[in-house]
């Protein structure tokens, strides 16, 4: 299985580009453009890995702190 990083140099990119031509993406475009697509929120732990992820200073054992806090 390819990684989706290495989507577009895949040999198989027109099979994904392809796969995304799908009815379910039509759906999710129509949503879009018409405003009415509606997804989750965003859990706390995603929102606060972000900021951490963004912070020079962050260190992996910060990471695995976190993680482990908000697995509790």
């Amino acid at each position: 299985m390819d990684h989706l990083s290495l989507f577009w140099v895949s040999p198989n990119r027109e099979k994904y580009l392809k796969a995304i031509e799908t009815d379910f993406f039509q759906r999710v475009y129509r949503s879009v453009k018409d405003g009415t697509l509606e997804l989750p929120p965003i859990p706390d732990v995603v929102i606060s890995l972000q900021r951490m992820c963004n912070d020079p200073n962050t260190t992996i054992r910060d990471v695995a702190t976190l993680l482990l806090m908000m697995r509790r």
